[in-house]
């Protein structure tokens, strides 16, 4: 056990260093934090320092079945005395003077938000279905490892006492942590007297590779290319700030299907071609012929859910193959490393030696290729059966590329430092990205020169469109206001007052809009389409109704002590979603009666909307 340092005996510049970090005086901060002490051995292989002034861990996510009654007072309540109880919980990491240390603070402020979620009355399919959205949706959400919560629970009723229960959280606190201790509480369940193993590793290589294995990754590895660089990545000035972000879109579904009908339903050959068009893309970048980067597959060899190995991967073109050759020797190098699929990023870094580049990103095709017995199939007890466990190491990479299949289409999602790289030049990456997997279509059996020379015309063509197509914000965002009902018949002068401070964010199918993240603010969905859901006081939350594109979502934010709880749930691939400070408004109704007016009828609109649905209903 690490020796425990109390604030007043810190260093003086650990003092002053934890002041700048946390922006709080010295005795406010002896008054919130416990102790310091260094990392155990444990956990310094969870965290990076890549970041610079902010550490990166990596992230573990298990769902869970409970089989019994929980009712949220009694969650809430096993929820919070597990935080009084466990110091890995009040937790943080930080950099001081440039060493990882752990933060641990007296007590969280605020407490933990848990969100309930009805979902009884789905079919099994539809089920599934729905807690996929919400577990890749709670994985996009990130942590903040120096102040923030380093845990999430989401909480699902899914029958009669029947509930899923996804745990989203820094690996090191799952490590130090029973989370079942804390579902026996809810439920009022004995615990047991000894716990010897909480979690299981999911990382892919343990340090020890048998000779065959360590041969052939030593053969393919000795004559790797130079690292490509990402094409459309443009390094803003973080200043050592790290910020999970997340950005998604989907497969073109007319793309999708010519892809799956080359594939014969194959999975791997699919797959073959979803990274070959990657490779593409960074030969075209880069202007060379061959370049490496790495898979992230599951482990065949590992009985741990979750396991997960690394495979470097090797794209050549220099005898000018076509297209669909290309294709096929990627699917015959897939197969033929797969039997070798024991990697962990340290085993790579070992056999390319210290002084080589490792692999900046890599495309995730876990989801993708797992496996897991649907949520709907597996048994519930009282202290939680793991359905599955999913694993995410984006210490030291620039992307991590995720593909998953939901129903019939197949989704990718990138995630990266949102304080390093901006959403737009993601988002043009990947519209890069689908140019490169139409074009292999239409050249399917060219020779890749050819295919080349085709997708750079096209390439310009629609950087050209996408280049005119930008818009200063401020002008999106008026216009954004002038089409919401209610702004109608303002003057222009007013609409100005709200752009001040006024945001807009994008967010995708599943992402969830809580109460607590827009206190104070008017939210708006602009494009898409949001489920909304109420909180009466029992805990669950149920929906209300569809709001679709100009709506606004939260009209109770104006009562000053309003008595119901309302979140938003977006169901389309996107949606555009308007914030505006709620000081804008209270300001500009003393200045504008039509406004006002505006409001009374929205009201007014809603109250004759709900009169008609109780009487229907």
């Amino acid at each position: 056990m690490a020796e425990k340092m109390l604030f007043p005996s810190l260093p003086t510049e650990y003092k002053t260093s934890l002041a700048e970090l946390y922006n709080q005086q010295e005795n406010v901060l002896a008054h919130n934090i416990e102790y310091l002490r260094e990392l155990s051995a444990e956990e310094k292989g969870l965290f990076s320092t890549k970041g610079g002034a902010a550490p990166i861990g990596s992230v573990l996510q298990i769902i869970y079945k409970i089989s019994g009654k929980l009712l949220p007072l009694h969650f809430n309540v096993a929820v919070d005395r597990a935080f009084v109880q466990e110091e890995i919980l009040r937790t943080n990491y930080v950099l001081v003077n440039g060493m990882m240390m752990a933060v641990v603070k007296r007590k969280r402020n605020p407490p933990l938000e848990i969100v309930y979620h009805n979902l009884k009355d789905l079919s099994d399919d539809e089920l599934d279905a729905e807690l996929q959205r919400h577990i890749a949706a709670d994985k996009r959400l990130g942590f903040d490892l120096t102040n923030g919560q380093l845990v999430r629970f989401s909480v699902f009723n899914t029958g009669e006492d029947e509930y899923a229960i996804i745990v989203t959280t820094v690996e090191a606190v799952a490590l130090k942590l029973d989370f079942h201790r804390i579902f026996r509480a809810a439920l009022k369940l004995p615990q047991p007297e000894d716990i010897s193993k909480i979690v299981d590793a999911v990382v892919g290589g343990n340090g020890v590779m048998t000779s065959p294995v360590k041969n052939y990754w030593e053969k393919m590895l000795s004559n790797l290319p130079p690292m490509p660089k990402i094409p459309h990545l443009n390094p803003q000035p973080a200043k050592g700030k790290y910020s999970e972000e997340a950005y998604l879109v989907y497969v073109p579904r007319d793309i999708l299907s010519d892809l799956r009908s080359k594939a014969e339903s194959n999975k791997l050959l699919l797959m073959s071609m979803l990274q070959t068009a990657w490779g593409l893309l960074l030969q075209q970048s880069n202007s060379v012929n061959n370049v490496s980067y790495c898979l992230l597959v599951p482990q065949k060899k590992k009985s741990i859910p979750g396991a997960q190995s690394l495979v470097p991967f090797l794209l050549k073109a220099e005898d000018n193959p076509t297209v669909k050759t290309m294709v096929n020797n990627a699917f015959k190098q897939f197969v033929v490393s797969q039997p070798y699929a024991s990697l962990g990023r340290e085993d790579i870094i070992n056999l390319l030696g210290k002084h080589s580049e490792p692999f900046d990103h890599f495309l995730n095709f876990y989801d993708f290729l797992a496996e897991p017995k649907p949520y709907s199939k597996v048994k519930g007890t009282g202290d939680g059966t793991i359905v599955s466990q999913k694993h995410w190491d984006v210490r030291d990479v620039i992307l991590d590329v995720s593909f998953r299949n939901e129903g019939n289409q197949v989704i990718i999602s990138v995630d990266y430092n949102g304080e390093a790289y901006l959403q737009n030049d993601i988002a043009i990456l990947l519209k890069h990205y689908l140019l490169v997997l139409q074009q292999m279509l239409t050249d399917w059996n060219e020779p890749v020169e050819y295919f080349m020379e085709r997708l750079k015309k096209r390439w310009e063509v629609k950087f050209q469109e996408l280049d005119e197509s930008q818009e200063d914000s401020r002008s999106i965002i008026q216009d954004a206001l002038s089409r919401i009902a209610l702004f109608q018949e303002c003057e222009q002068g007013i609409i100005q007052l709200f752009i001040l401070g006024a945001k807009l964010y994008t967010k995708f199918e599943g992402d969830r809009i809580s109460e607590h993240e827009v206190e104070n603010q008017l939210v708006f969905v602009l494009s898409g389409k949001v489920a909304r859901s109420i909180e009466c006081g029992d805990g669950w939350y149920n929906t209300l109704d569809i709001l679709k594109e100009n709506s606004w979502i939260n009209e109770n934010v104006i009562l000053p002590k309003h008595k119901v709880k309302i979140s938003a749930e977006v169901i389309t691939e996107q949606a555009t979603i308007l914030v505006v400070p709620l000081v804008n408004l209270m300001s500009t109704l003393k200045k504008s009666p039509l406004l006002a007016k505006n409001i009374i009828y929205h009201v007014m609109r809603q109250l004759e909307k709900y009169q008609r649905l109780w009487i229907q209903s």
